[in-house]
C-alpha cells in the first residue's frame, strides 16, 4: 500500500534522481534538474507551495507540486495555483501512484479558502498523463503551439474550484 507524505527539502537529492531516471524527456517534461531554482521556490514558499511523494524501500518513486506565484508562470494571480509536477519511477506506473499524488494535491489545494483555479499543462502527446488529468475533473480551455520552441507544444488544463 502507497503512502502520500508531505516532502521537505530534504527530500529534493530523491526528487532529482527520481527525475533523472523516470521523468520524460522534453518535450514531455521540463526537469528540474534543468532548473533547481525552480525546485529550490517550492520549498522556499511553504506558504503557497508543496511538494508530495510516494516512497517504497526507503526510495522515492512518486512525486508532485503545486506552487503559485512562480515567475516563471504563464498564470498568475491570487487564488491560482498551477500543479507544477507529477512524475512516477517507470518500474512503478500504472499502479494508481500518480492519481494519488494528483488527489491529493487538488485535496490540498480545496482546503485553502482562495484557492479558486488550478492549472496545468502538458505536452499534447503525453495522452496517458492528460487522460488522468481529463478523468479527474480538469477540463482542456487552451492549446499553445511551439510554445517552448519547435514541436514544444501545450494542452492547458484547468480545475474550476469556484466560480
Amino acid at each position: 500500500m502507497f503512502t502520500v507524505t508531505p516532502l521537505a527539502i530534504s527530500a529534493k537529492k530523491d526528487i532529482l534522481d527520481l527525475e533523472a531516471r523516470s521523468a520524460p524527456d522534453v518535450p514531455y517534461y521540463y526537469r528540474y534538474v534543468n532548473d533547481v531554482s525552480a525546485l529550490d521556490y517550492i520549498f522556499q514558499h511553504p506558504d503557497i507551495c508543496q511538494a508530495f511523494g510516494v516512497y517504497e524501500n526507503n526510495v522515492l518513486v512518486g512525486w508532485g507540486s503545486y506552487r503559485s506565484g512562480w515567475a516563471g508562470q504563464n498564470i498568475k494571480g491570487p487564488g491560482i495555483f498551477e500543479i507544477s509536477s507529477i512524475v512516477v519511477d517507470i518500474a512503478y506506473r500504472r499502479k494508481g501512484i500518480g492519481k494519488m499524488l494528483l488527489k491529493r494535491i487538488i485535496q490540498e489545494l480545496l482546503s485553502k479558502s482562495d484557492c479558486h483555479t488550478i492549472y496545468l499543462t502538458v505536452f499534447p502527446g503525453n495522452t496517458s498523463a492528460l487522460m488522468l488529468y481529463l478523468s479527474e475533473g480538469f477540463e482542456i480551455y487552451d492549446y499553445k503551439k511551439d510554445l517552448y520552441g519547435p514541436g514544444v507544444h501545450r494542452v492547458y488544463l484547468q480545475y474550476k474550484t469556484k466560480q
